[in-house]
């Protein structure tokens, strides 16, 4: 298992104390979720779901392109209709969303290298993804100094 991984069990724990619930009712609460998620993903004009704390979740166009080249488009038929439509829609630009320029992680690996005294090459370029995971894990295990300014 990597550096820096916690179970989604071990996850709803912590936040089952912090709030005064019992395991059980924290494991309804995500069921729940995910179910009300995976219902508002399958709605047609849904493209985005705002999800408290964390963020908005969206419909990435680019990962889509990258995707469904190795994928069975016959199977992905509607969920290609609803990716067009969105291309589509008056209000969609390219690469006015920030989701879209980069992802949670690059953010986070950013502020990390900002930050923190981790290292001096990352900090020139964005590092490719995979890379990203490694100085996030370092910095969950505290690994890195925070800088002082």
């Amino acid at each position: 298992m990597k550096e820096g991984h916690k179970d989604i069990k071990d996850i709803l724990k912590e936040v089952g104390q912090e709030v005064n619930l019992s395991e059980k009712e924290m494991q309804d609460l995500w069921e729940h979720q995910k179910r009300y998620i995976n219902k508002l993903q399958e709605k047609e004009d849904v493209f985005a779901i705002f999800l408290p704390y964390i963020g908005t979740l969206s419909l990435n166009t680019r990962q889509y392109k990258r995707e469904i080249k190795i994928k069975n488009r016959v199977f992905y038929k509607n969920f290609s209709a609803k990716v067009k439509k969105l291309m589509n829609h008056e209000n969609f630009t390219m690469h006015q969303n920030a989701h879209k320029k980069t992802t949670s992680i690059h953010r986070l690996t950013k502020y990390i290298l900002n930050h923190y005294n981790a290292e001096d090459d990352m900090k020139k370029t964005l590092p490719f993804h995979r890379k990203c995971w490694n100085i996030i894990a370092k910095y969950s295990n505290d690994v890195y100094q925070k800088l002082k300014k």
